[in-house]
């Protein structure tokens, strides 16, 4: 009877270890396991001296795909934030200045695929969706001159072609919007500069 009980044991491990294994994979795709693994608010909080219910406070944003170039570890920038960042004890008003950040899932802690982009024309490269906006520095690993917006898959989709359009148009008048990437040096170099 010990025989075919053992016996039983070690097939029941020899199919549940690789189950497991593939479930720990999959569930990036379905659940916020970066979020809950990776988000600890009050430790950032400690460290940014930013009030931890303000960092728990989910926005509304608009961003877009704009790389400098290869390799670029920021190629997203923010257009709008809403509730304004500036509205957050200590932080500086951010209108109509784009914001270069680190632009991550809840999920998987990875930007948004190629596949989500689609192409290369202003009509993939603008998004809008909810997540949580973080100072910069505030996750080891990441560039730490730049913010961190992590944002919930469920929620982003891709601005309709005619907005699209519109911020592209707007957006190539410097006179209108100022680009933080000349006030930051976050220490990345197109490659050939």
């Amino acid at each position: 009877m010990a025989q075919k009980s053992s016996t039983g044991l070690i097939a029941s491990l020899v199919l549940c270890i690789p189950l497991v294994a593939l479930a720990w994979f999959l569930l990036p795709m379905f659940l916020p396991m970066w979020r809950w693994m990776n988000l600890d608010f009050a430790r950032i909080a400690a460290v940014s001296s930013t009030p931890e219910n303000q960092l728990r406070r989910e926005y509304e944003f608009t961003v877009r795909w704009f790389p400098r170039g290869d390799g670029d570890p920021t190629p997203y920038q923010i257009i709008s934030m809403n509730p304004p960042w500036g509205d957050t004890p200590g932080h500086t008003d951010e209108e109509n200045v784009l914001i270069r950040c680190v632009f991550i899932s809840e999920r998987s802690g990875s930007p948004p695929s190629d596949v989500m982009r689609g192409g290369n024309t202003y009509k993939d490269t603008y998004f809008k969706g909810r997540g949580w906006r973080l100072p910069a520095g505030s996750i080891p690993g990441l560039p730490a001159k730049r913010p961190i917006v992590v944002q919930q898959p469920g929620e982003l989709e891709k601005v309709d072609i005619g907005n699209s359009q519109a911020l592209s148009m707007e957006l190539l008048d410097p006179r209108a919007w100022a680009n933080d990437d000349d006030d930051i040096d976050d220490g990345y170099a197109a490659p050939g500069h």
